[in-house]
């Protein structure tokens, strides 16, 4: 009974208040705008001109950068927010939601950062002009991990078919786990031992900024999700269906 009770209260509080628990820092859906859904007021600037098409369920944004080593031109900017910057040493997740017909391998540049600075910062690509999989890295003050060569002998990994994928990077500081997800599937969990700050300054998706050239290509974003913890197996196959806010902080409370 009291089990009930609390898994009762646990799911009217977040029906009250659905941001009180809540894990998601930023919610970007792309539907007809880059404001943040999540209610953190953490909103998204565009550079250039990429456009707002038919997404999955509504819309999305189409970008379209020059081939290879030219800068990019069309992107969505995060701002350098304290929300954001807290996540530097903390456990986080990123999840982007993107579909690609870009296979000649000359771009690829999906998201992130990767500053000059020892804090380099995060990042992924669909490809990199190396490998036709996807794959992504972390660099902190102290250590720096990446999905290959791991991810590269995966078909998991591969995001350029032209259908939707979800990719996540996670970050858990407990386990002191570094772990990359495409769709459901776990394609890369590492151990780091002290991986130090990373950078969350200048973030951006459609290129990775400090890198500026060979940004993404025929590739859709539908959509762009950060959480402050390490979500799981069970988090990541909850957000594939699209559910977003599946817990709460508080023990007991059920995925929604």
């Amino acid at each position: 009974m009291r089990v009930l009770l609390l898994i009762f209260f646990c799911l009217t509080i977040n029906a009250l208040s659905p941001n009180a628990n809540a894990s998601l820092i930023l919610h970007y859906d792309f539907n007809g705008d880059v404001t943040d859904k999540s209610g953190n007021g953490l909103d998204g600037t565009i550079t250039g001109s990429p456009a707002f098409v038919a997404g999955e369920f509504d819309q999305a944004l189409n970008i379209n950068n020059p081939i290879g080593q030219t800068g990019a031109t069309e992107y969505v900017s995060l701002p350098n927010h304290a929300a954001l910057q807290a996540l530097s040493t903390s456990s986080f997740t990123w999840a982007i939601k993107y579909k690609t017909t870009d296979v000649a391998m000359t771009n690829g540049r999906t998201f992130g950062i990767q500053n000059t600075q020892t804090n380099g910062g995060f990042g992924g690509t669909y490809n990199d002009g190396i490998r036709v999989t996807s794959n992504a890295f972390v660099i902190g003050t102290n250590q720096e991990m990446y999905t290959d060569p791991e991810s590269e002998s995966d078909a998991n990994a591969i995001t350029t078919d032209g259908e939707y994928h979800w990719v996540f990077l996670v970050i858990d500081r407990v386990e002191k786990t570094f772990e990359y997800y495409v769709d459901e599937h776990l394609i890369v969990s590492k151990i780091f031992t002290d991986l130090g700050s990373v950078s969350f300054d200048n973030i951006s998706i459609g290129r990775i900024s400090g890198l500026p050239d060979f940004g993404a290509r025929f590739t859709t974003v539908d959509e762009v999700l950060i959480y402050d913890i390490a979500l799981d197996q069970n988090g990541v196959e909850q957000v594939n269906a699209h559910n977003f806010l599946p817990w709460c902080r508080n023990p007991g409370c059920l995925y929604l």
